[in-house]
């Protein structure tokens, strides 16, 4: 979709069926509004790097995405990056062979009431110099992570679920920088939140329980931690390396 104007996209289920590498629905300038649709069957080249979105954003391009089913696309249910904006909201995005929303380059991204479960590596992922909001999402059982910022991503993550997953519930990688409040991390394989040695922010007012670690901060970490409720994680509740 190219446009100068606003498109609107309601009650279609859109499914690719071909062999050769393509995304389901590729938006790649002006605004579209996306509702109660659904998306399956993107094909990804690997060796390539080529299609296997459900739903792809790029250049400056914006795009409104809610109620929207988003499963088992080669690659990201959704993916944005350049410049794009993107809103997505009370969308499920299950069974895709990446993540579930992947963020990239320079875009600006709210993801709210989203459920991002069963994907091949992370729930919501954001890497660049991607600025995020992720409020109120559910993300698990997804064989890597929940929600993770990595690079010079921003991060404000709020109020979302991540359980389950295989590795970490919420994590900051490089030299993110993280806002985590208010979140709950449990039953995942490692830790509920993850700090690297490069990142920044606050994790507060979250509740981190049941996993292996609760919240893991690596020495080098400038990110504050305070006010959360760590409890009965198999082999530590705080494990801060910078003490």
């Amino acid at each position: 979709i190219a446009t100068a104007g606003e498109v609107e996209l309601q009650n279609i289920k859109f499914v690719y069926e071909g062999s050769n590498p393509a995304n389901v629905c590729s938006i790649t300038r002006g605004k579209v509004r996306i509702s109660r649709c659904a998306f399956r069957g993107g094909a990804f080249d690997k060796d390539a790097s080529l299609g296997g979105n459900g739903v792809y954003l790029r250049n400056d391009s914006s795009a409104e995405i809610y109620d929207c089913l988003l499963a088992r696309n080669g690659l990201n249910g959704i993916g944005a990056q350049d410049s794009a904006q993107l809103t997505a909201q009370g969308n499920t995005c299950e069974g895709n062979e990446d993540s579930g929303i992947a963020l990239f380059e320079n875009a600006r991204v709210e993801v709210r009431a989203n459920q991002c479960r069963k994907n091949g590596i992370h729930g919501i992922a954001a890497q660049g110099s991607v600025q995020l909001t992720a409020q109120g999402n559910t993300c698990e059982g997804n064989k890597d992570s929940g929600i993770v910022v990595y690079d010079k991503a921003r991060g404000e993550v709020r109020a979302n679920q991540c359980r389950n997953n295989g590795i970490d519930g919420i994590g900051a990688y490089g030299s993110a920088q993280l806002t985590a409040q208010g979140n709950t991390c449990e039953g995942n394989k490692e830790c509920g939140i993850f700090l690297s040695k490069n990142s920044s922010g606050r994790v507060q007012n979250s509740t981190c329980r049941y996993n292996k670690y609760g919240i893991h901060v690596e020495r080098g970490s400038k990110a504050k931690i305070g006010n959360n409720s760590v409890f009965n994680n198999r082999e530590g509740n705080v494990v801060d390396e910078r003490w």
